[in-house]
């Protein structure tokens, strides 16, 4: 881990967040250490009425999408989101939901 950095982050939010901690020399003082981007909160928290949590999941409804963005949908499918999170004595966890 680099020397100069301070604070841990979690993020459960945009990329702009995350962005904001990597744009100063040295990132700042901050390291990302975990990173989950936009979910709805609603999904966050509710069953899907179309997938069952913890069912098989197609695969073919990832194509073309990146293994990042897969594994973010994967932990809000199976409401893990908040499992991913937990441990690991990060210093900050930051959630950011931003308008559209």
């Amino acid at each position: 881990m680099n020397e100069n950095i301070e604070t841990t982050i979690d993020i459960l939010g945009c990329c702009v967040c995350r962005d904001t901690f990597g744009m100063h020399e040295g990132n700042g003082g901050y390291m990302v250490n975990k990173y989950v981007q936009i979910p709805s909160p609603i999904s966050l928290v509710t069953k899907s009425p179309c997938y069952k949590v913890g069912g098989d999941i197609k695969n073919d409804i990832f194509n073309n999408k990146s293994n990042f963005i897969k594994r973010c949908q994967i932990l809000e499918l199976n409401k893990k989101v908040f499992d991913y999170f937990r441990g690991g004595g990060r210093n900050v966890r930051l959630f950011y939901y931003g308008l559209r």
